[in-house]
């Protein structure tokens, strides 16, 4: 398990054309939320049980969000094996959220402890699991600025939405349904196409093409 450091908050400037939000995101270009290439996941819980022996790695990058523990990557290790043997709706999969671990909670003050079960010597690991709902939405650009704060680390291909300020994004939140909004705390995974590391992403969104 390796453990991120600190997000690093930043608001982009200017978004001239498009941003785009995961599916991956389109900013317009557009701006996304987390959505697969085909179909967009649906939003669920489900559990997940780990059975470690002695020398044995669970086999996960965790970025820690506001949300709980971020999944970032799935590395060889005993994660892989149970995903291997698991029935598909039952896999762990790279940006779902571990919501408790044994019963402990990933959010507020509780996040430190669940680390800790993680990386300690727990022969049983109990993950309460959240997979987000995807989606794609479209952002026009403008001579407006973004307006959002952010919040990444700069390797790790996930930007959180932390405020929502005067912007194209605000702007497009005025039009758009209920469903289709741009939260705080909404995560973007992708900008039209860029999905590698948050700093490619960010460049894309300040980007006027």
């Amino acid at each position: 398990v390796k453990a991120e450091e600190p997000p690093k908050v930043e608001e982009p400037a200017k978004a001239e054309d498009s941003a785009k939000a995961e599916e991956p995101a389109k900013v317009e270009e557009s701006a996304k939320k987390e959505v697969p290439p085909q179909e967009p996941r649906a939003a669920r819980e489900f559990d997940v049980t780990v059975e470690r022996r002695m020398g044995d790695t669970v086999g996960l990058m965790l970025a820690s969000k506001t949300a709980g523990l971020r999944i970032v990557d799935i590395v060889p290790g005993k994660l892989k094996e149970v995903n291997s043997a698991a029935a598909p709706d039952r896999r762990i999969e790279k940006h779902d959220f571990i919501l408790e671990v044994n019963g402990k909670s990933t959010q507020g003050g509780g996040k430190n402890d669940a680390m800790a079960i993680i990386q300690g010597i727990s022969w049983t690991l109990k993950l309460k699991m959240h997979r987000p709902l995807e989606y794609t939405v479209t952002i026009a650009k403008s001579a407006k600025p973004f307006g959002a704060l952010l919040g990444y680390q700069m390797h790790i291909p996930a930007i959180e939405i932390t405020a929502i300020r005067d912007g194209a994004l605000k702007d497009y939140n005025a039009t758009a349904g209920p469903e289709a909004q741009v939260k705080v705390i909404d995560t973007i995974i992708a900008v039209n196409g860029i999905a590698d590391t948050a700093v490619a992403m960010v460049e894309a969104i300040r980007s006027r093409a």
